[in-house]
């Protein structure tokens, strides 16, 4: 670095020998004129300033006026921030045509063995924008005599640029201008040369070599980054440890960003403009959590059409150990009237994934810019939900991020490997992270990642998946679904070992399990379970009787929607037309789930109640008295 600083000296010092003419020219007197005064105040802050940039920049992607999040990084704003960071090191400083002590006029002056009392004042430091370059300023006052003093500016101009197609940035230094000398590249080159041709010690070809990043050519004095440099330095160590995952999946974010192209700049005017493609990532089609999981909070009011406003989580709202009793007991009636396979759906997972996680509330910050009118403005960011979507070939892990009014659904493509699987156990193989994807769109237009190593390094080992798990193999890492996992799903809250799982399928939006009991004696007690709920949904007594304990007033929306949805599947069962389907026991099922648990209670034991007392006392001595309860089990 001690040599990079030399290249731009150097011509300096060479030129100060030059003849009394250059000296003239070089001399620069407008300095403060030229240096941005007007933001010197008491109350700069670069800070805040950056806050309402960003503020505008969220405004006009909340508006529409900007389909990606253009931050323009006024020059303003960094020489405040020169000017806060050089007060930092000199609370007295204080540039104008009147500072009187040398504290408040000079940021820094040290002496020079020149002569008795010359100094070297650096008065101001501060950068200008142009069109795809940058110019850094200097001002210094040089005290060369007791009368005499000379004044000028020094411009180092470079031009910055971003090659996104060969991935990677070049900063080339175009020019020094001293005064009104402009004194080109070619020239400072050959004055280097001539420099290390007289002088040992000093060699130009080991400049890069001091470089952190990056190379230095000194024939276009251009400093060029490869961006893959970037990625690779992220968490770099010169013990040679191997990277932790933390650090690996910085660095493959690093690498998406860079080659998709989600992050660019360029100089245009006063300001440097960094474009955050915000695009990809935003979705359309879906902004908002399932509508079932909405069930979980708290409802605080109806709009206008009555539909109501859901506020916080509620964890109050949902009791997973009852829920999967209600699952069970619909295995119950749904292989009592129907038989075969039995589904259970993503809205059931995903349902105990959100209670699990107490609705991701504490995944979702807001975070507060105070801008500098004295405002605050609060910018909203986290993770919304996560949540499990099935179709007949793949599982996809859904997760929801918020920014202030961007919303951005992430997906991640389990697809089933048919080679792997078998007919109680399906194994998937993560295809593919999208962010962004709506419908009709390509690739192109959303952030699409297929190489997926390092993100599956963050799946293993996460145990809380309700129905299979991630595991690294052989061939890779895996999601699997296992017939024992579904197993312990479906009799949570039940007794243990009462029924199997023979086969297991995908359909959209479910898992279809084949369940059978797990022995003759538990398949008998169902048998017979079959033939009296199927006796007990054909009884017209059954009507009678959930009117009077569910809806004796006439009253009780949410149990009039049970009852009905009961005389639906009577009506289908007295029709010698018609059969009964699956989703008619879902409706019922779902409109039961309404129901507080009092009224569920009493449901469930109108039909026991109208049950043979021998096929009740059997049914729970196997199965536990939690799926079908009644009011009292006779003893026999």
């Amino acid at each position: 670095m001690r040599k990079l600083f030399m290249i731009i000296f150097i011509p300096i010092l060479v030129l100060a020998g030059t003849p009394a003419i250059l000296a003239v020219i070089m001399y620069d007197g407008a300095g403060y004129d030229e240096m941005p005064n007007h933001l010197y105040t008491e109350d700069a802050d670069a800070e805040k300033m950056l806050y309402q940039e960003l503020s505008d920049s969220l405004d006009e992607l909340e508006s529409g006026a900007n389909a990606d999040m253009e931050f323009n990084l006024h020059e303003d704003i960094i020489n405040v921030a020169i000017y806060q960071a050089m007060v930092g090191e000199n609370p007295l400083y204080a540039p104008s045509d009147d500072c009187e002590t040398p504290d408040e006029c000079y940021f820094k002056y040290v002496e020079l063995p020149i002569q008795e009392g010359s100094e070297l004042r650096i008065v101001g430091a501060w950068v200008e924008f142009e069109q795809n370059k940058f110019i850094l300023n200097v001002f210094i006052d040089v005290q060369i005599t007791e009368s005499i003093a000379y004044k000028t500016v020094i411009e180092t101009h470079f031009k910055l640029e971003d090659h996104p197609g060969q991935g990677k940035y070049t900063l080339q230094f175009e020019k020094i201008r001293i005064g009104n000398l402009p004194i080109p590249s070619g020239l400072i080159s050959t004055i280097l040369n001539a420099v290390e041709s007289n002088f040992d010690g000093f060699e130009l070809d080991g400049i890069s070599d001091d470089l952190p990043i990056g190379q230095f050519d000194l024939d276009s004095f251009t400093y060029t980054i490869e961006k893959q440099e970037i990625v690779d330095m992220i968490g770099e160590t010169d013990d040679g440890v191997e990277l932790d995952d933390n650090t690996k999946m910085l660095q493959e974010i690093a690498s998406i960003v860079f080659e998709q192209g989600l992050l660019e700049f360029d100089l245009v005017d006063e300001e440097l403009i960094l474009a955050a493609r915000i695009s990809k990532f935003a979705s359309e089609d879906v902004i908002e959590i399932p509508d079932y999981l909405y069930d979980l909070h708290v409802v605080t009011g109806y709009d206008i059409d009555n539909n109501p406003i859901y506020g916080e989580y509620d964890p109050e709202a949902f009791d997973p150990v009852a829920y999967m009793q209600n699952v069970f007991t619909e295995f119950v009636f749904n292989n009592a009237l129907i038989g075969g396979g039995f589904e259970i759906t993503d809205e059931l997972f995903n349902k105990v994934i959100y209670s699990g996680a107490g609705g991701f509330a504490e995944m979702t910050e807001s975070q507060e810019l105070e801008l500098p009118d004295g405002t605050i403005r609060e910018v909203e960011v986290g993770l919304q939900a996560v949540w499990f979507t099935i179709e007949e070939d793949a599982i996809y892990a859904n997760a929801l991020f918020k920014l202030d009014s961007t919303m951005s659904l992430m997906k991640l493509k389990a697809t089933k490997v048919e080679e792997e699987s078998s007919a109680t156990v399906l194994v998937f193989d993560f295809t593919e992270l999208s962010f962004g994807a709506d419908a009709g769109e390509t690739a192109v237009d959303y952030v699409s990642v297929t190489n997926l190593e390092v993100f599956e390094s963050y799946l293993v080992g996460i145990d809380d998946i309700q129905f299979g798990s991630i595991e690294e193999t052989t061939n890779g890492v895996y999601l699997t679904i296992t017939s024992e996992a579904l197993t312990s799903l479906l009799t949570e809250g039940t007794e243990d070992e009462t029924v199997a799982i023979n086969g297991i399928s995908l359909v959209h939006g479910a898992i279809v399990l084949d369940v059978v009991a797990a022995d003759p004696a538990l398949q008998a007690v169902l048998d017979d379970l079959q033939d009296a709920v199927s006796a007990v949904l054909e009884d017209e007594a059954l009507i009678t009787n959930l009117n009077d304990a569910l809806n004796p007033d006439n009253d009780n929306e949410e149990a009039q929607d049970v009852i009905d949805a009961v005389t639906s599947i009577q009506d289908i069962l007295v029709d010698p037309e018609d059969d009964i389907e699956a989703e008619d026991l879902e409706v019922l099922f779902d409109e039961f789930e309404d129901l507080d648990a009092e009224d569920q209670e009493a449901f469930l034991s109108e039909i026991g109640d109208l049950i043979p007392a021998d096929i009740m006392e059997n049914f729970t001595a196997m199965f536990g008295d939690d799926v079908l309860p009644t009011t009292e089990i006779p003893t026999p």
